[in-house]
């Protein structure tokens, strides 16, 4: 199981000195989160909380993920830098596709694209993309994007998107992994048919009953075309020890997200942060598990 340490509400100046110090410290990658606005009203109801609100301050940081994972990749060498997650639908697949692909390359092939269906009706309002419909979508959208990361002419004609013949460059050397968000048996069942599915906040005890559920799915979904190992992701907000994670890796969990340091997301406190990672490090919560 590869062990991850996510740097969601991380202040933006602080991320590649961070994600610098994960990569000392063992861990095979960091996690980043997305919004592209924070209105100041928000009428939605957050899907991950009891009482439908965002944990995170107003004033919490989301830099765009590809261009945060491109700094990190350039100021690291090994670790993976994942979305958890990025929200296709509000955007349009070409602009998507082309952020993606550059950091792509130049990571190196280190980024992992999770995908998110989305819960801000506000968010999708401000970018003109549809919030009704946005399963159907962003199932076209991940099609589409996977031709334009590949090299030569693609053409498109589907429900949402019709593609004359056209080259986008540059593309990677591969089709980053992708990975899909969201707990509805149409996101499991969205999951299935690519390289992976994430999970956020469940309580240990549902752990096995959720991968079982993720792994019935993938097995319905039949052969699929990847090189990928199909992933199973979890990000745990709560403190786990040794023994945990490897009962979470007996289950079936082969990516494991550590939450953001429990600090204020507004405070400027590297050292903090940095203490945190490496006390995960020192209990040996950091390193794979084969």
């Amino acid at each position: 199981m590869k062990i991850f340490q996510s740097l969601a509400r991380t202040p933006t100046e602080e991320l590649v000195e961070l994600a610098r110090v994960a990569e000392d410290l063992g861990f095979a990658g960091v996690s980043l989160s997305d919004h592209l606005v924070r209105p100041v009203s928000i009428s939605s109801s957050y899907p991950y909380s009891a009482d439908g609100l965002m944990a995170a301050a107003p004033e919490t940081h989301y830099p765009d993920v590809w261009v945060a994972a491109a700094a990190i990749a350039q100021a690291t060498t090994r670790l993976n830098v994942l979305s958890s997650v990025y929200i296709l639908p509000a955007r349009d697949p070409f602009t998507a596709a082309k952020a993606l692909a550059t950091a792509a390359v130049l990571s190196g092939d280190r980024v992992m694209i999770g995908v998110g269906l989305g819960w801000m009706r506000e968010e999708f309002e401000l970018t003109g993309q549809a919030f009704e419909g946005r399963g159907a979508r962003t199932d076209e959208m991940l099609t589409l994007i996977e031709k334009l990361l590949r090299p030569g002419p693609v053409e498109h004609q589907g429900r949402f998107y019709t593609v004359p013949p056209l080259h986008m460059a540059p593309t990677p050397r591969r089709v980053p992994p992708i990975l899909v968000g969201g707990h509805s048996e149409a996101a499991l069942r969205r999951a299935a048919r690519h390289d992976g599915w994430i999970g956020v906040n469940y309580p240990r005890a549902e752990v096995p009953a959720r991968v079982a559920q993720v792994l019935a799915a993938r097995a319905a979904a039949g052969e699929r075309a990847s090189e990928y190992p199909f992933e199973v992701a979890l990000a745990i907000n709560e403190p786990l020890d040794r023994e945990t994670i490897e009962h979470l890796a007996e289950v079936g969990v082969t990516l494991l997200i550590h939450p953001p340091a429990p600090l204020d997301p507004t405070r400027r406190d590297l050292a903090a942060r940095r203490r945190h990672l490496e006390a995960l490090a020192r209990i040996g919560l950091a390193t794979t598990i084969s």
